[in-house]
Parts: structure tokens; C-alpha cells; sequence
């Protein structure tokens, strides 16, 4: 998880329609759940505190399962 660059997604996801087409969770969401992972992934980039102190142990399995739902979705788009 510490490679994918979920603020690029945020930013293009308005001129990619793979991403948008893609997304498992709701597609009001997009925006706000693309931020999240990117604070997600920027905590597991650059461990400077345990996790659970910038998220709740359910939301991090939630947001680890939407992150890597979403990168199978977008992997099996490309074929």
C-alpha cells in the first residue's frame, strides 16, 4: 500500500472514467474516500505513530479492504 499514490487518483479521477467505473465504494464518496486512503497510505509510508492513533481498528480493516478492492478493480480493467 505504501506505493499507491491515492492523492494522483483524487486529482485525474474526474478525467479517468477507469476510476470512477472502478471505485467498489459509492461514487459521492470518491473524493472523500481517495483523501482517507491517501492519509492512510502516508501513515504506512511514514510510520511515525501506531495507526490506531490516527484511525479506529474497523475503519483501518475497511479502508485496507476498499484499498485493495479498488487497485484488483482497476488492475482487471487493464486486462
Amino acid at each position: 500500500m505504501e506505493y499507491l499514490n491515492f492523492s494522483a487518483y483524487k486529482r485525474i479521477a474526474k478525467l479517468v472514467p477507469d476510476i470512477h467505473e472502478n471505485f467498489p465504494g459509492r461514487q459521492a464518496d470518491l473524493q472523500v474516500e481517495l483523501a482517507t486512503l491517501n492519509a492512510l497510505r502516508n501513515c504506512v509510508a511514514h510510520p511515525a505513530k501506531a495507526l490506531t492513533a490516527e484511525f479506529e481498528a474497523l475503519e483501518l480493516g475497511r479502508l485496507t479492504q476498499l484499498a485493495e478492492d479498488f487497485n484488483a478493480n482497476l488492475r482487471d480493467a487493464q486486462g
